[in-house]
């Protein structure tokens, strides 16, 4: 309402302006409390709107006012205000379309609609549903359903937070843009007349300020080969990367010298001094370990920092090694003459295949070879070329050879591959003679007369393959040949009828010792001279050889 004091004169103009003003002002008023009610989300057929022709014509400016000097404007006449609304009586009991009411975002944080359907009955539940729409990033989110007089509360999905006789509510510490929240709710009528489902919303915008925290992490690799042989040179290399977003200060790698690999220094540990990585930022540096023994080995290096703790990385190398055994094997001990049969087996006893494999039989001096299956055979050597042998497997050969002499033949095999293995065996045989004595007596002339003499020659050969001993002889005359003397290789004795001959020591193989007997005939008859002859050999049984003379 405009208030004009009797002294003062306004224009016609002026005065326009100020209603215009004013019913502005009222507009403001009127859309504040229709914005209110639908922000509380409170169900209502009144039309809280202003009219259009309302909107066109309203001016948000207002003029300086003029010199009252000047002549005062006849006044303009007052629109009439819009005639009050008046709501239709609520249909009760009847089923209706649903009604949906939202707030106007304006420059609040959070829009809310609900819906409910048009009519319910007293004692039926009549849902209401409720979104909760954020705008915005907001915390410390409340939606407050206010239970009308002629109503009562039964459910909700989901369940409030809390429940008050006229209030139920639901809270929710964060809510972000365009995160909606869905609230079904039942409610009982109770009475007739108008329900009324009002809901209120609350939320503090929430303002974020973020920092890059910054982290160094460290992260280390390592890699060797999976295989090795022994004595070969291993090299592991080693990587250490700062993949964090902050320096890493004082990074030291340490690497371990595992069991089975030693270094040309001796030590049990070995690096480098990384220092300072930047994010991103990566060294690396090598090891190189000599393989000493067979078996799985695992190397571990291990980055040390100031800021960004420690991180390890092991590699795992299997340490072969090439193996190669040849065995020989045969009999201790064989008789001169005869055939010794000797056994020849390689073997790959490494964990990796051997090419090229050669084994070799070298026949020694005394012996000769007498057969060797498919082996190329040159002078008193045998050859067997395999090739290829594969980790545990082996192969035999047989090979025959005969002693020259009488003792003991030293024979050596020997195996090779292309690997750098070697390996070699021997077999000893201790080879014995057998003597055999051949004894022989004959008569010189013969027959004889009496009175007349004779020589009688006795020989005694070994025609085994060693020595004998101790030979010795006894040669018996009859009464019709009286032995007159005796000579030899030993000194001989006649003793009457018989001659004895001294022992010989020796009687190497295939040698001969010869006595001869002088002696004469004495009466007529056939006689016969017979020689005992004993050795080492034939111990106490000697053989006998006998001689026929005949005297006339």
């Amino acid at each position: 309402m405009l208030f004009v004091t009797g002294r003062e004169r306004l224009s016609g103009e002026f005065v326009m302006k100020q209603f215009f003003e004013t019913l502005r002002i009222l507009r403001g008023f009127l859309a504040g409390l229709v914005i209110a009610a639908v922000m509380t989300g409170c169900v209502s057929r009144r039309d809280y709107s202003l009219g259009d022709r309302w909107v066109g014509r309203l001016d948000h400016s207002i003029d300086a006012p003029k010199s009252r000097t000047e002549p005062e404007a006849p006044p303009l006449p007052v629109p009439p205000l819009p005639a009050p609304y008046t709501p239709p009586a609520p249909v009760i009991n009847v089923p209706g379309p649903l009604q949906t009411f939202a707030s106007s975002p304006g420059s609040y944080y959070i829009r809310v609609e609900q819906d409910l359907t048009a009519t319910a009955a007293v004692g039926a539940d009549a849902m209401t549903e409720i979104r909760v729409i954020p705008l915005t990033h907001v915390g410390e989110a409340t939606l407050h359903l206010y239970i009308p007089e002629n109503a009562e509360f039964v459910r909700s999905e989901p369940p409030p937070t809390t429940i008050t006789p006229r209030k139920v509510t639901w809270y929710w510490q964060h809510l972000h843009e365009g995160e909606i929240k869905t609230v079904k709710a039942w409610l009982r009528p109770t009475g007739g007349g108008e329900l009324v489902s009002c809901v209120a919303v609350f939320g503090l915008p929430v303002y974020c300020a973020k920092a890059i925290v910054g982290k160094p992490e460290l992260a280390i690799e390592k890699s060797g080969p999976p295989t090795a042989t022994v004595g070969q040179q291993v090299t592991y290399n080693i990587t250490v990367r700062n993949t964090g977003n902050l320096a890493a200060n004082n990074v030291e790698v340490i690497d371990y010298v595992p069991p089975g690999f030693t270094h040309p220094t001796g030590k049990p540990e070995l690096g480098f001094d990384a220092g300072t990585l930047q994010p991103g930022e990566s060294k690396s540096g090598s090891v190189t370990l000599i393989a000493q023994q067979r078996g799985e080995f695992t190397n571990r290096a291990t980055a040390n920092s100031s800021n960004a703790g420690s991180v390890s990385a092991q590699a795992v190398t299997r340490i072969t090694q090439a193996g190669i055994k040849v065995v020989k094997s045969g009999p201790p001990e064989q008789f001169l003459g005869k055939t010794a049969t000797y056994q020849i087996t390689v073997s790959n006893t490494g964990d990796t295949p051997l090419t090229g494999v050669i084994v070799t039989d070298q026949v020694p001096s005394n012996a000769a070879l007498v057969n060797a299956g498919a082996a190329q055979i040159s002078n008193n050597q045998a050859t067997w070329t395999i090739g290829s042998l594969a980790a545990g497997q082996n192969q035999s050969f047989n090979i025959e050879m005969r002693g020259m002499a009488a003792g003991t033949t030293v024979n050596t095999v020997s195996a090779r591959a292309n690997e750098g293995v070697n390996d070699s065996s021997q077999a000893q045989t201790l080879w014995r003679g057998f003597a055999a004595v051949l004894i022989e007596m004959m008569d010189d002339p013969d027959p004889l007369l009496i009175g007349e003499t004779t020589t009688y020659t006795l020989r005694v050969t070994n025609q085994g393959t060693a020595g004998d001993r101790n030979v010795r002889a006894v040669v018996n005359f009859p009464p019709q040949i009286q032995p007159v003397s005796a000579a030899g290789v030993t000194q001989g004795t006649v003793r009457g009828q018989q001659v004895f001959l001294s022992a010989l020591p020796n009687l190497e193989a295939k040698q001969t010792a010869t006595w001869t007997i002088q002696a004469r005939a004495v009466s007529t008859g056939d006689a016969r001279i017979t020689a005992d002859v004993t050795t080492e050999l034939l111990k106490e049984r000697p053989v006998t050889e006998v001689e026929a003379t005949q005297v006339y």
